[in-house]
């Protein structure tokens, strides 16, 4: 299985110093350059993780980096726990940590039992490029941390790859919306997500979004939306040095990997006696079977990362607009 290293550059070493910063170990810039400081940023989180500092990205670091991919993480309650110590421990919610585990009774916790912790940062990444891995990274974090959106697949690519959907509310108001249509336009992905989690928030929070009632929003309208319309394409224009690396890791990583989790990810929760699945294995992210690919590697759109990053600025500043044209308000 290939590794990343010093020397190693693409996308998947921008993923591994976006974990790390997540963390709190600073690799310096997320430029996917594996530098000296990405180097001693590595060191610093294996060593803390009881894990050999290598400075190499092996299997076990990728698993107890998981975590912070997703923005979840899972703990055994022990006696005295709460929400809210837990919320201080790990500086998150309360509310967060309940939306993420509505089969959990907080007046009634019992030692043992797993919770899912929101960790304190945004699931969808906005600074790293995206291939199909990355996306399927954050629906994982997303799914994990907004029970009620909805997934699936909708077909398949020429490679074979699943092309995923999520949705959102509940009203007769149908309203879709794709990004990625085509290869370089995987810049839209994570502008669209971005979106989708401030709407997941607003419901959160009982907040409005862009001055509607969100609540009101998610009764009224489904918002159906397909983050990559074309992962073949995104995963042809975004690859990096050590291709095949995620095909061998998730067949590998079983559970989130942290010092906490003792439970197979994909047995995550069980809401009114049944499995919710939500997993990272050899077919990548699932809700009821989600598969995943090989990563590979590109050095053409890292190169263009800085300009095509200008556009996804630009982009967040039309979301106003965005928000109007999804639900046909303008």
């Amino acid at each position: 299985m290939d590794e990343y290293g010093f020397g190693s550059r693409g996308p998947g070493v921008q993923l591994l110093q976006l974990g790390l910063s997540r963390a709190g170990y600073q690799p310096g810039r997320i430029d996917g350059s594996f530098g000296r400081g990405t180097e001693n940023a590595l060191r610093q989180f294996q060593q803390a993780q009881g894990l050999p500092a290598t400075g190499r990205s092996d299997v076990a670091t990728w698993q107890a980096m998981m975590p912070w991919l997703i923005g979840t993480r899972f703990v055994q309650l022990r006696q005295g726990d709460t929400f809210w110590r837990l919320s201080q421990q790990y500086d998150t919610s309360v509310a967060a940590i309940s939306a993420a585990n509505p089969e959990l009774d907080p007046r009634d916790l019992r030692p043992g039992q797993t919770v899912a912790i929101p960790l304190g940062f945004p699931v969808v990444p906005t600074g790293i490029a995206f291939t199909s891995q990355v996306l399927e990274l954050t629906l994982t974090g997303l799914l994990l941390r907004y029970p009620y959106l909805g997934s699936g697949a909708i077909g398949s690519s020429a490679r074979g790859l699943p092309i995923w959907s999520v949705s959102i509310g509940e009203g007769e108001t149908q309203v879709f919306y794709n990004a990625a249509h085509h290869a370089n336009e995987w810049i839209t992905t994570p502008v669209l997500l971005a979106f989708l989690e401030e709407y997941c928030l607003a419901l959160l929070d009982g907040d409005t979004l862009y001055g509607y009632d969100a609540a009101e929003l998610f009764r009224r309208t489904t918002l159906s939306i397909v983050p990559m319309v074309d992962p073949d394409g995104v995963d042809l224009v975004n690859k990096d040095d050590a291709g095949g690396f995620f095909f061998s890791l998730f067949e590998q990583v079983a559970y989130a990997g942290s010092s906490h989790a003792d439970k197979h990810f994909n047995e995550v929760r069980s809401r009114h006696g049944e499995e919710r699945h939500v997993c990272l294995s050899c077919h990548g992210f699932c809700h009821q079977g989600f598969t995943g690919s090989r990563r590979a590697n590109q050095q053409g759109s890292l190169r263009n990362f800085t300009s095509q990053f200008g556009v996804f600025i630009r982009g967040f500043e039309e979301r106003y607009n965005l928000f109007h044209l999804l639900f046909g308000l303008c």
